[in-house]
């Protein structure tokens, strides 16, 4: 076991290894531990769960003496301003809004903490994920939210009716806010359904090719191009090996469900 790991005894790991996860569901699972004990050894700065898990992820952070918070979500940070209108962009992002749970052990990463919520820093850097990655997450933000706003356009076109419903509920940015929110608009999704799938690629890539790192890689690192995720994948599957080989197992085995054997 590694110096900085002996912090932690192996009666206490056992028992944070044993954490079950809230009935319905699955916010705590095997690469959440990974992640918060990556956190715990100063290999991620901070680590970011939903707050529907939050009982679960304080639970975690008091285990291993790490400090927690609960906040909003992060705002999109985008690496541009996507052209579409002020109040659609509104609209889109109150209705990512919700709570998260933060949990770090550097008292200087709450400053971080902040700089993110007030939207002068990608959250990407507070959760120690490559720059490559987060400038392919920011560019692929401007083109999902873009292409939603497109889409949405295209809907009210051609269908007057929908327009006059959704303005019951206010101005522009209530109007863009119930469209968004509306499951019968679905059907609008055209242009979007072409930018989730390409994400999606890249998510069960990831998945198959780096299944230890917590972020969705970009497309220099797929490529081989770039050896941030590959040398992060590397750390934490060391990581994981070092504490529990069950837990590595485990994390393989959970993916393999979802994408097939890696």
């Amino acid at each position: 076991m590694p110096s900085n790991q002996k912090q932690l005894s192996r009666s206490l790991l056992k028992k944070y290894l044993r954490l079950k996860t809230d009935r319905g569901f699955r916010h705590l699972d095997a690469k959440n531990k990974l992640e918060i004990l990556a956190v715990k050894f100063g290999l991620k700065p901070a680590f970011l769960g939903l707050a529907e898990a939050r009982t679960n992820f304080e639970h975690a952070a008091i285990l291993l003496n790490l400090k927690y918070q609960l906040t909003n979500t992060p705002p999109p940070y985008f690496s541009r301003k996507p052209r579409v209108r002020e109040s659609f962009l509104s609209a889109f992002v109150r209705i990512m809004m919700g709570e998260v749970v933060w949990i770090y052990s550097d008292g200087q990463v709450k400053s971080r903490i902040s700089a993110s919520l007030d939207g002068r820093l990608n959250e990407g850097h507070v959760l120690g994920y490559p720059q490559c990655c987060i400038r392919w997450h920011e560019e692929k933000r401007v083109l999902q939210v873009e292409s939603v706003f497109q889409d949405i356009e295209s809907y009210i076109s051609r269908n007057p009716l929908a327009l006059m419903n959704a303005q019951r509920g206010g101005g522009e940015e209530e109007m863009y806010e119930a469209l968004l929110c509306d499951p019968r608009g679905q059907g609008y999704h055209d242009n979007q359904d072409r930018v989730s799938a390409e994400r999606s690629q890249h998510i069960e890539r990831t998945y198959k090719r780096y299944p230890f790192v917590p972020h969705w890689a970009c497309s220099s690192c797929l490529e081989g191009k770039n050896e941030e995720t590959e040398r992060l994948n590397r750390q934490y599957q060391e990581l994981a090996m070092n504490v529990s080989p069950g837990l590595a197992r485990e994390i393989i085995r959970s993916l393999s469900n979802m994408t097939g054997p890696i």
